[in-house]
């Protein structure tokens, strides 16, 4: 019989989409919303990064990806509240768009962006400017000093996409040259590339956990090895 759809995730990125929408619409029609749908690929969601291509993965990045940040990392309802609050006393003002300067005058910042589906550009008089975007990915423009030589020295180099280190699937780095890192290794966000999902801690827990295992296999030495060579059995000893 042909697989249950219902109960599979496809790595195609517009089928994907598809599936999550249908979902969407059959817990609409049972009285449900959209987030337990959302909820319930959390365990799969590097399963189905790592099984996307890498042009499906950068349409995702291009097009999908604040759709599902605020799908998926969603704020607290007591914080939405007083967001809300704010927005009511005029002490919060959301406005869309796409920055394109900035000039200092007087102590005061003048923000030039153009407003999303206009042409035009506005100005903002504000007093302080703060980055909310995130930390940085893109490790060619990390002035760290350890990065920068990581880097310059080829023991590392940015992934394809821009969102952290170039890493395998048990965190080895990998080099300028394309070669794994057998001494190298890397946790955490740094590692978005090859997981996606690696920002909460349940799930920087978990890789680490998996990381000490492989790192105790690999230092772990077989006993016929490391036993002296009077004691150590022959081959032909070893087979009978």
């Amino acid at each position: 019989p042909p697989p249950d759809t219902a109960q599979s995730y496809p790595p195609d990125l517009t089928a994907l989409v598809r599936c999550l929408r249908r979902e969407v619409a059959v817990a609409a029609e049972t009285g449900a919303d959209w987030r337990p749908v959302i909820d319930a690929m959390r365990p799969f969601t590097q399963d189905v990064w790592q099984a996307m291509s890498l042009p499906d993965r950068a349409r995702f990045l291009r097009h999908l990806r604040p759709w599902w940040e605020v799908h998926r990392h969603r704020m607290p309802g007591p914080v939405a509240d007083r967001i809300e609050q704010a927005r009511e006393r005029r002490q919060l003002r959301i406005r869309a768009g796409h920055i394109r300067g900035f000039r200092v005058e007087d102590g005061m910042i003048d923000v030039i962006y153009r407003p999303r589906g206009v042409e035009f550009t506005a100005t903002l008089l504000v007093a302080r400017v703060i980055n909310c975007a995130g930390p940085g990915a893109d490790y060619d423009r990390i002035a760290d000093p350890l990065v920068r030589r990581l880097l310059h020295e080829g023991t590392a180099r940015p992934d394809a996409l821009r969102l952290g280190l170039d890493v395998t699937g048990t965190c080895a780095l990998r080099l300028g040259t394309g070669a794994i890192s057998r001494r190298i290794f890397a946790v955490g966000p740094v590692t978005k590339a090859a997981f996606w999902e690696m920002t909460a801690v349940p799930d920087i827990r978990r890789q680490c956990e998996l990381l000490a295992q492989h790192l105790a296999a690999l230092v772990r030495t077989p006993a016929s090895i490391t036993a002296p060579a009077a004691t150590r059995p022959s081959v032909l000893t070893d087979a009978i």
